[in-house]
């Protein structure tokens, strides 16, 4: 009797991409689609997303470079630099008042991001449309979370690392409203570790775990 599963485990590994060009393989930064995560450890987003399944909204931390004032012989140049000086002051009254506050913002609803504002409304934008017009069009989920990347070379010899990730989390973006603001959420699909990462790590004679999902936080310490 023909093993189906085992069959279907075959066809799927044979139909793997383990080419250089496969990001899963050779992860290249995009300044179009690459949203980093800052200031908090895959453990963290591991709890937040899937044991606590929040809806988590993006937040930007890089603020945009404002654009400087023309000198003219008006008096324009004066009133530009005592207007500096009141936002300064108004600066310094404002991290005096947020040093003050005890929340953890660890603990807020929000994933920050080293992009500033207008960056990352434009990639949410890009991935939102592509990741919905994939879907539409062939029937398949593209977007996930990497929780964390393996660096490794083809040769010991060889000068270029690569990057592959590691966990994958499967993950959908929502629109909220109109406008360009999105949320994030764990589908609720598997966790699992890249069956790519694994095939090409097996041609070197490494393993690579399965990744077992945790049940509660104390598994993921």
């Amino acid at each position: 009797m023909v093993d189906v599963v085992k069959e279907l485990e075959t066809l799927r590994q044979n139909l793997l991409d383990l080419s250089l060009r496969n990001n899963l393989l050779n992860y290249r930064h995009s300044s179009r689609r690459t949203i980093s995560i800052t200031g908090r450890t895959p453990e963290e987003v591991y709890d937040l997303f899937v044991l606590q399944e929040k809806s988590m909204k993006f937040r930007a931390t890089k603020s945009r470079p404002g654009r400087g004032g023309k000198k003219s012989g008006n008096g324009e140049e004066d009133t530009e630099e005592n207007e500096n000086r009141l936002l300064k002051t108004i600066g310094k009254i404002l991290i005096s008042e947020e040093r003050n506050k005890t929340p953890n913002s660890r603990f807020e609803p929000f994933l920050e991001t080293p992009d500033d504002g207008e960056t990352l409304d434009r990639k949410l934008f890009y991935v939102y449309n592509q990741a919905n017009s994939i879907f539409e069009e062939q029937g398949y989920p593209v977007l996930y979370l990497a929780m964390g990347f393996l660096q490794w070379s083809e040769t010991r010899s060889s000068a270029k690392c690569l990057m592959a990730p590691l966990v994958l989390v499967p993950v959908e973006l929502k629109r909220i409203g109109k406008g360009r603001n999105f949320s994030i959420q764990w589908t609720g699909d598997e966790v699992f570790t890249s069956i790519t990462l694994q095939a090409r790590m097996k041609e070197f004679g490494i393993e690579v775990p399965e990744f077992e999902m945790p049940e509660d936080a104390s598994g993921i310490r």
